[in-house]
């Protein structure tokens, strides 16, 4: 046990509620992370299913995120759309990923010609840590930067389910 309770323990013997407490508040915690797990699953099984593949088939990170965007399953049905037409979405197929993040940035504000403070706080919102929000960005203009590279003459996919959330 800790100083703190060893100190109060000397003091006032009082220990058991503050024990209670804490296991209390780490069975909540457990309890917490079990609805979230379970959520999770049922995400990535109503996507399966929907989608027609194998759940088991399915390559995830250590934390449950699917495909090359690493959407978590619950986000799937909010953000994930086919980009490619063929009516599965597959997050590992790069235009249902592009259609995908694009869904999601959209939804979260990002607009053409947006100053880099507003495309750093879009980019926080999927990835919360700065060091990324500024390596994409960095990148971004790096490619913008190559010479010769080929334009696209045709804007990215824009699925009609693509809105902006007001």
């Amino acid at each position: 046990e800790g100083a703190a309770l060893a100190r109060a323990r000397k003091r006032a013997g009082i220990v058991g509620p503050l024990r209670m407490e804490r296991r209390y508040a780490a069975f909540l915690r457990m309890e917490d992370k079990a609805d979230w797990a379970y959520a999770e699953l049922r995400a990535l099984l109503e996507y399966s299913v929907a989608n027609g593949v194998d759940p088991f088939e399915i390559p995830g990170s250590g934390y449950g995120a699917v495909g090359l965007c690493q959407f978590m399953p619950s986000n799937l049905p909010r953000y994930a759309v086919d980009g490619d037409g063929d009516g599965i979405i597959d997050l590992f197929a790069p235009a249902d990923a592009v259609a995908s993040l694009s869904n999601y940035l959209a939804r979260h504000g990002w607009k053409k010609d947006m100053s880099i403070p507003e495309q750093i706080k879009v980019l926080r919102r999927y990835n919360n840590l700065a060091v990324y929000a500024n390596t994409i960005l960095a990148l971004a203009e790096k490619i913008r930067e190559i010479p010769g590279r080929p334009t696209v003459n045709r804007p990215l996919p824009q699925p009609p389910t693509m809105i902006s959330e007001n």
